[in-house]
């Protein structure tokens, strides 16, 4: 995918002035972003890709990306992160690894580009408490319960019980392991039902890092959250990341493409819902994805991911280009949201609480500073 597109939102000099004041003095974070295929790759490409990450991040004016690692056990979780911090570790005045708002801050001052480590699954648990514990010292901050399918924890958004069955036994004790920890609980992927028992029994605010909004469009994506989720969501100070894949943003996305106005639809449907303080960016972006990788790998995992609705346009085969939102295929062009945002008559307070104002808010809640 080509990284540098002409998106002209018709803006005046003064506009385009106030978009570069604005963008950079804001705190710009990211909740979801992967480097493709690194570990199976790391020798040949692994340290390149974790370097292009930080970059793409520097040059889009990135003050932090949340960054998918671990795996499905105990083990290749723990050396996902290790294995990272080994490759970060030579580029250290260009990136650092953020465990705590405190550090968002000064990532900012130091001018660099942070790393937050999430984990999209609680798979690599294998049915105990204790890696959480593990996995925290480690540097987890951020964890999901589900990815897509039910596990042993709850129900994921792809399942076929995702709207009946809740939190099991054993995911109630994980969610009180993660609150204990200042561990944010993340329901992106999570089901219906597991998210509202999520929301109600957290002693802390869960959240979804990266999600859209069913209202948009009218669009019921599985991926998607309910107005029921994203209120109920806001209502316990979380905040919803939007995200730019096209297929989640509109129902011809895949086919058709969708552009950053239709993006920036979803961010304006969750300001208007939820309010702005609970509105962020969670682009799901998977820097370096080559169109290699997506025909390849990507197109192996697909069916297993999103087979629950045999006639959903999931299933659907989509092209390369159709992937990720036109403009918004890399991190570096995440100041295309500020240039919408300026567009669309967003107040500078507005644009910077969405950039990631409320991320370093809600951070700082969990985390403390």
């Amino acid at each position: 995918m080509s990284q540098e597109k002409n998106i002209d939102f018709g803006l005046d000099k003064n506009q385009k002035d106030r978009v570069d004041e604005v963008h950079g003095r804001a705190f710009v974070i990211n909740t979801l972003t992967g480097c493709h295929d690194w570990r199976s790759r790391w020798r040949e490409f692994g340290r390149k890709r974790s370097h292009n990450l930080i970059e793409m991040g520097l040059k889009g004016g990135l003050t932090a990306n949340s960054l998918t690692l671990g795996g499905d056990s105990i083990h290749e979780a723990a050396l996902s992160i290790v294995e990272w911090d080994n490759m970060m570790a030579s580029i250290q005045d260009k990136g650092r690894k953020i465990l705590s708002a405190k550090d968002i801050e000064e990532t900012k001052k130091e001018g660099k580009s942070g790393y937050i480590i999430n984990f999209q699954n609680t798979t690599n648990l294998e049915g105990k408490l204790s890696p959480i514990d593990l996995f925290h010292s480690l540097g987890l901050r951020i964890m999901q319960l589900t990815y897509q399918k039910a596990n042993l924890v709850g129900d994921g958004c792809g399942s076929r019980r995702a709207d009946a069955a809740g939190l099991t036994d054993f995911g109630v004790n994980v969610v009180e392991r993660l609150n204990k920890l200042r561990i944010v609980v993340d329901l992106s992927h999570v089901g219906h039902a597991t998210t509202m028992d999520a929301l109600e029994l957290s002693k802390q605010p869960p959240t979804f890092t990266h999600t859209n909004c069913h209202g948009t469009y009218g669009f019921k994506f599985m991926r998607g959250k309910s107005d029921e989720d994203l209120q109920a969501m806001a209502e316990r100070g979380g905040v919803a990341g939007m995200t730019c894949i096209a297929r989640f943003v509109r129902e011809e996305g895949d086919l058709e493409g969708s552009t950053i106005n239709h993006y920036l639809d979803h961010v304006d449907y969750a300001v208007n819902l939820i309010g702005v303080d609970h509105v962020g960016i969670g682009l799901d972006i998977n820097e370096g994805l080559t169109p290699e990788d997506y025909y390849g790998v990507n197109n192996q995992t697909y069916e297993a991911r999103f087979q629950a609705d045999p006639t959903s346009h999931t299933r659907r085969k989509h092209p390369y280009e159709h992937y990720y939102v036109f403009g918004l295929e890399t991190v570096s062009n995440i100041k295309y949201i500020t240039e919408g945002l300026v567009a669309r008559g967003y107040s500078d307070q507005e644009i910077m609480k969405i950039l990631g104002g409320n991320w370093l808010r809600y951070f700082g809640m969990i985390w403390g500073q």
